[in-house]
This record gives structure tokens, sequence and C-alpha cells, in this order.
């Protein structure tokens, strides 16, 4: 096997085309973000991202997008990217490790790793899971699922729905999108996430410019692999709510919720999503999943009815690194499994959340 890792800003056609063949072949790699599109366009805006080719025999078999600190390999838009992997052809036979050492690396990190890559399993300290919204088979078998497992949160929000509706003109006042190209929706996305960061105490990201550009240059994108996708629900002049995601030929991920605090005695953002539902089990629309994203937000388990492993850890390409990374590694699964930690991830879970707290105390 060999190894050459370029610039992400020197993948020409044909490697884009045999990345591509291999995310058709494999429904795991179907997420944008594992679409040569975002790494191109991350890269057009970072000058620190590349990918490592992989070749055997003279054929091109697999990528592994990555952005470069010095000698670690962080995922490509760092804390941005809700889905990694080493995009390989079916049948291929690599080694992480080798991959490092040959892409001159000596650590990988990953947190959003798709578990379906067993080369990874002997390097993971985390396992999560990501939750989706399947909707293969349109929006109201969906409905019945839910309603199988005696979940009334779809009943409730159409509800709200037709409440909001009925006091705020009608139908023809409160309108969805869910592929706008409104710059001012764009804009307020931006800046309800920042506001949003600064009250929870989470790092700030909309701060940087770069990714700014980012969410502007994926919503001027129309390459199908990867294309921003902002949706927006509206009241009248005012916008109650608006999300900007991403999607590729089969996924739509959801990515940055946001909603105004004027409207939400009606679950403005839940009302979005659930429109977005409706849109997406559309039997004329391509994407037939939604990705929430791992986390353990209370509306996910409402709206998810299945959901796919992911995994957290390192890869040490050189002994120190493996040392140093083991015992930490042992040291984080050791504290998990005591009752104290969960308690204390409980508190600081509430702490980061709570708007009565201090700022700098929620950032400490």
């Amino acid at each position: 096997m060999r190894y050459e890792a370029i610039p992400a800003s020197e993948i020409d056609e044909g490697l884009i085309c045999a990345w591509e063949t291999f995310q058709c072949r494999q429904p795991c790699f179907d997420s944008p973000f594992l679409s040569p599109w975002f790494t191109k366009i991350v890269a057009s805006v970072r000058d620190d991202i590349f990918v490592t080719v992989l070749e055997d025999g003279g054929e091109i078999v697999g990528f592994f997008p990555h952005q470069r600190r010095n000698r670690r390999a962080l995922p490509v838009a760092g804390r941005l990217n809700d889905c990694q992997a080493v995009i390989v052809s079916p049948g291929t036979i690599w080694s992480p490790i080798d991959l490092l050492s040959a892409s001159k690396l000596d650590v990988w990190h990953f947190d959003h790793q798709i578990a379906a890559q067993e080369e990874f399993s002997l390097f993971t300290t985390r396992r999560e899971q990501s939750p989706i919204i399947q909707l293969k088979n349109g929006f109201e078998d969906y409905v019945k699922q839910q309603k199988r497992a005696r979940s009334g949160r779809i009943e409730q929000l159409r509800r709200k729905r037709r409440k909001l509706r009925r006091e705020n003109g009608g139908d023809c006042n409160v309108r969805f999108e869910a592929t706008s190209l409104d710059d001012r929706a764009l804009r307020e996305v931006i800046e309800r996430k920042i506001k949003q960061c600064e009250r929870t105490g989470h790092p700030v990201f909309f701060r940087e410019r770069w990714a700014v550009e980012l969410v502007e240059r994926l919503l001027a994108q129309d390459q199908p692999g990867c294309v921003g996708a902002l949706s927006v629900l509206s009241v009248g002049e005012e916008i109650a709510a608006a999300h900007f995601g991403i999607r590729s030929r089969h996924v739509w991920h959801w990515w940055f919720p946001t909603y105004s605090p004027k409207w939400s005695q009606y679950s403005p953002g839940q009302l979005l999503l659930l429109n977005l539902c409706e849109h997406v089990g559309d039997t004329t629309v391509q994407q037939h999943t939604i990705d929430l994203g791992r986390g353990d937000e209370p509306y996910k388990g409402h709206f998810a009815n299945s959901a796919y492993p992911l995994i957290e850890g390192h890869v040490a390409s050189k002994l120190p690194y493996k040392v140093v990374y083991s015992v930490k590694a042992s040291m984080a699964s050791w504290a998990r499994k005591r009752p104290a930690f969960q308690h204390l991830r409980t508190l600081r879970r509430k702490i980061k959340r709570s708007p009565a707290v201090p700022l700098f105390l929620r950032r400490l």
C-alpha cells in the first residue's frame, strides 16, 4: 500500500470521481461531511487541509481527509465536523498506523468517526449514537411509527402549528422554505448562534471569519454530494426559526438550528424540523434521511426513529504518543464508570445551559 499526502486544494476531477464512486458503493459514507466537495470548500477558506491518497498496485483505493496542526491530524473543519472516516474502496486492507506514518503524522484525533470502520476499533475510547430520522417510506409512515412507539410529540407539534397559523394570519402568513437563499436569514442564523454559544458557554466558532465564509460558500455550492441548505420558518416578515444544514445525495444533516425566543410558546425550532421531515418524506426528494448529529438534546429523542454508532478516540504512530494517550484513555474509561463522574457530567450540563449562571462560570 502506498500513501501520499497532498494539499486538498490539489484534488483534481479524477480524484473527486474516484472518491464519489467509493461513497456511492457504501451507504455508511453517505454523509455530506465525507464528500470531497466538503473537504474542497473547507480548503478554500483554510490552508491546513490535506488529503492522504491510498494507492494499491497503481490503483487509487482510498482517501483520508484531515486538518493538519504540526504533526497532529484533526477532522476537516475541526469541531464543526459531525462525521469522519477514511473513505476507501470495498475490501481494501489498510492500517491506520501505517497511514499516519506515511502521512508524516504522529496522532489522529477523531470524535465522530463512523464505527463501521473496524480498523479503528482498537483505538476507540468512547462510543456514542448519532440519532437519525429515516423517511424512506414517506412522512405518514414515519408518523405511524412514532405512534406505535407511543411518542405523541408529532401530534403535539401539529396542534401548535395549527395554533400558530390560527393566531397569526393563517397559512398565507406562516411560511416554510426548505431551501432558501435569503441572505438575511443566513445572517440571523449566524448572529443567533453566536448569542447561543455565548449564553451556554460553548466556543463561539462563528467569531472565526473562516467559519462564516464556509457556510456562505456551502450555500453557493451546487454539487449534489455536498450543498448548503438554509431552511426558514417565517411569520409575516419575521423569521421565527431558521436552520443551516448540508445535504448529500441521500442525507440531510441537521447542523445549525436557531429560533426566536419571541415565538417560543409554539416551539418554532421543532416546528421547523417537523416541516423539514414532511419535505424530506416527499417521494420526489432525493434525500430520505435526516441526520440529527450526536447529542443528547431531548428533541432528538422525540424525533429520531433510528441511529448509527460513532466512536471517539485517537491513533498514535509513535511510541511516546501511544503511551501517553493509552494512559489518558484508560483513566477516562475508568472515570466514566464511576457514579460520581456521571453526577458531575449532569451538573456540568445543567450549569452550561443555565442562563442564571454567570458566563465566566459556565465557561470555567
